[in-house]
């Protein structure tokens, strides 16, 4: 993410994007965008951006559950030196 301004809906919407909206869950921010087809989830932790896509019948909470219980990606990865 970098610096000190958290970017805004702008940056993640696009053409299929009805609503955007930016929560705090647990200690970071979190991008909730919403089309017809389902809503993203986008969040940064550490170095890594991750977005999460669910149907439009997936609830969003159900979502936001999923994201909290991920495995940062850094974690998966052997450090080599």
């Amino acid at each position: 993410a970098g610096g000190s301004t958290e970017p805004s809906c702008a940056r993640f919407a696009d053409e299929n994007t009805d609503d955007c909206e930016v929560i705090t869950l647990g200690q970071r921010p979190l991008w909730v965008l919403g089309g017809s087809g389902g809503a993203t989830l986008v969040w940064f932790q550490g170095d890594f951006r991750y977005e999460l896509f669910g149907r439009s019948y997936v609830p969003t909470a159900v979502l936001q559950e999923m994201s909290e219980g991920m495995i940062p990606l850094s974690s998966l990865v052997e450090d080599a030196s």
